[in-house]
């Protein structure tokens, strides 16, 4: 349920132990459309490269100033920009770190070598430069026309991927091509790009990913690429494209091409999707393809936005619309597409075409069957008026039911029913039903309800029900409910609970309050009775919470992180002789329980109490802690006779602290106080036991005495 996101990651790969030096990718990444007079100019080669940059950026490990990216490039700018690459390579090995290599190159080649411009660069030449780089690993990926002789300097053939193990040191060369030696490589104007490295990227997002341990290797790479490329032009005019490549490695291991954990933002597809996918960005562009089978889920690497993936299976089309948020995992599920027709068109035969919408204005129906509407094909309404149930294909306006209205397509109002209220389509007004509201793929919608409202795909703006509130999709908006709210994909916004419980299974922005929050990845603030979260950034408040990873503070009585603090802490300070503290939380905040007391002195001083802390650790060995707690005294006479006051004497203590780790479990700390004192017994009583002090006196019986102080101890 949790993963990592960092802004970027540097893909350690060829570590031979855990203690070896981190390992460094860089990229050389040229493509040009130019490949001569004699040749035909290509439209994808520049664009094909920016993906394949652009992924090893996001998840291959390549850092900007690490990746040089070349597009209509010439012989002079290539020669150039390897001599630059060894140079950089050079240096980095110097620093001791591991260095891997990835050369791509898009464009026209023949049987001899790359094609670029009226210039030609030859294999030969290429093989002994990429051999010559000062790099443990260097794998080059070539899409161009008879790109396979690059492979038969060193017996490349087509051949299953064998590097499957364990182990990660590997050092050599790796090839992989678009096509043999006397094949054509293709490109295509339907996906925007050539085949070759279409389903390489999309295999690098994901795709490739056959084990599911959210890493791509090379041979998973090879494998999808190689699979899906024959498969779509095994019957083109041109004839079959068969990738291939030469892996000239020794040691053992997976080559790991890119990592799925670094990912900015991840589209899962749930495992009962069965069929082929096509996710394309908001402008259209088709971002990855890939022949989906039930059984497993695929997760998919991709920057953050709104995407739509398509779903073609068993003749039929379906439609989902998904948003990406930054740092997320965002899933698809089967019951989130909708079915849809494709374009349509005029028969031959004697059947007639189908009319066009119709508009009626004004709806009236006693039941579906007993409508102004059962004439027409497609009618659109701006009002309708129903006593029992009422079907309206297009509302365009107010629709009322006087137990139940449902809506076919499109409801661009408001929807009123007694009992239910239906929306299959668009919605962009609201829901407003006594009992049940119902919507399949709201947008912008209000719903509320006295029972439950239920909305299956993502939707704006909230829902509010007495009973319950259910969003199979995400929920940007609120949820407000006296039972109980569930959202199943992210929340942005707040759920509210006012007598029940909220469960968020996704990432949830915002506020949940109830008596029982729930939620997976909570960026924001959980206020309840009881608060879980599997990962929290922000705050619990709450008599007990509960949490795997916080980045804050558990405010409340109870607070557990798994991977948080857990401590207790001894010391004397300058109002007793010897105190006891049980510090557990996060990393970074922590609740505070204590007591204390002085019992040299002849009237015996207890204290106990709690509060508050944040810890900040500025070396391995160093920490700061800040904390402020309220504590009661008691004070006794020897004998545990009391002479107890009036009223509480409170002692508010702020501190400001210093620890060193002296052991990975005991650390020496120290510090100072401030320390503020209301009491009822110390007017007139014996004051040697405290420190100097600023002392008021209040309607001469409260005094409140100030101080500075210090402490020193030990913590566990």
């Amino acid at each position: 349920m949790i993963l990592i996101r960092p802004l970027a990651l540097m893909v350690a790969l060829a570590l031979a132990s855990a203690g070896q030096a981190a390992t460094q990718r860089f990229a050389l990444i040229a493509a040009t459309n130019d490949g001569g007079p004699d040749r035909v100019r290509l439209r994808y080669a520049n664009s094909d490269a920016e993906s394949f940059g652009r992924v090893l950026g996001e998840l291959g490990g390549v850092i900007d100033a690490h990746r040089i990216a070349l597009l209509d490039v010439d012989r002079e700018r290539l020669a150039c920009a390897l001599e630059e690459l060894r140079r950089t390579l050079a240096q980095a090995r110097a620093t001791g770190d591991g260095v891997e290599v990835v050369f791509y190159y898009s464009g026209h080649a023949d049987e001899n070598g790359l094609l670029l411009g009226d210039e030609r660069y030859e294999y030969r030449e290429l093989r002994q430069e990429l051999s010559a780089l000062p790099a443990e690993v260097c794998i080059a990926v070539v899409d161009s026309c008879a790109s396979g002789a690059l492979t038969r300097g060193k017996g490349g053939q087509q051949k299953p991927p064998f590097l499957i193990d364990e182990s990660t040191q590997i050092r050599g060369v790796a090839v992989l091509t678009s096509s043999t030696a006397s094949e054509a490589s293709q490109e295509s104007d339907r996906i925007g790009a050539s085949y070759f490295s279409h389903y390489l990227v999309t295999a690098l997002r994901g795709a490739g990913d056959t084990n599911g341990d959210s890493r791509v290797t090379l041979a998973e790479a090879y494998q999808f690429t190689y699979q899906q490329t024959l498969a779509r032009t095994e019957k083109s005019a041109i004839g079959a494209q068969h990738p291939s490549y030469d892996m000239q490695l020794a040691g053992t291991g997976d080559l790991v091409l890119t990592d799925l954990r670094s990912v900015s933002a991840e589209l899962v597809l749930d495992d009962a999707i069965d069929g082929t996918v096509f996710v394309r960005d908001h402008r259209g562009q088709l971002t990855a393809e890939l022949r989906k089978i039930a059984g497993r889920p695929i997760s998919l690497g991709l920057a953050p936005g709104v995407y739509t993936v398509t779903l073609e299976a068993q003749g039929q089309l379906a439609a989902a619309q998904v948003a990406l948020d930054d740092s997320t995992r965002t899933p698809l599920y089967k019951r989130d597409f909708v079915i849809f027709e494709g374009e349509q068109s005029v028969p031959r035969g004697p059947l007639a075409p189908r009319r066009g919408p119709q508009l009626a204005p004004i709806e009236l129906a006693l039941v579906p069957e007993w409508s102004t509407n059962l004439a027409l094909d497609d009618p659109i309404n701006f009002f309708s008026l129903t006593l029992l149930h009422g079907r309206t294909v297009n509302l365009f306006g107010l629709g009322l039911g006087l137990l139940a209205h449902r809506v076919e397509h499109a409801l661009y109002g408001l929807q009123v029913g007694t009992a239910t209220s239906i929306a299959l389509g668009d919605l962009y007004g609201g829901q407003i039903a006594v009992g049940f509201n119902y919507a399949a793929a709201p947008r912008f919608a209000l719903q509320m309800a006295a029972g439950a409202n239920m909305a299956r795909r993502s939707f704006n703006i909230g829902q509010l029900a007495i009973g319950s509130n259910l969003a199979h999709g995400s929920l940007h908006g609120a949820q407000i409910a006296a039972g109980f709210n569930l959202v199943e994909g992210d929340l942005n916004g707040a759920q509210i609970a006012l007598a029940g419980a909220n469960l968020a299974c996704q990432t949830t922005r915002g506020l949940q309050l109830g008596l029982v929050n729930i939620g997976d990845h909570v960026v924001g603030t959980q206020v309840g009775l009881v608060n879980v979260a599997d990962r929290i950034q922000g705050a619990q408040i709450g008599a007990v919470n509960i949490s795997r990873d916080m980045d804050g503070i558990p405010f409340g009585p109870i607070g557990i992180v798994r991977s948080g603090m857990f401590r207790i802490d001894a010391w004397t300070d300058d109002v007793s002789l010897v105190s006891v503290a049980l510090k557990y939380g996060s990393r970074h905040g922590y609740t505070l329980l204590n007591v204390g007391g002085q019992p040299l002195l002849e009237q015996i001083h207890w204290y106990a109490g709690g509060g508050l802390g944040a810890r900040a650790r500025l070396l391995p060995q160093l920490f700061l802690e800040a904390d402020f707690t309220v504590n009661y005294i008691i004070r006794r006479h020897w004998g545990w006779r009391a002479n107890l006051s009036p009223g509480p004497d409170m002692l508010q203590r702020a501190r400001l602290s210093a620890g060193w780790q002296l052991l990975p479990n005991v650390a020496v700390v120290g510090g100072v106080s401030w320390n503020f004192l209301i009491s009822y017994l110390l007017h007139g009583a014996d004051m040697s036991w405290m420190p100097p002090s600023i002392k008021y006196t209040f309607h001469e019986e409260v005094d409140v005495v100030m101080w500075p102080g210090f402490f020193l101890g030990i913590e566990f």
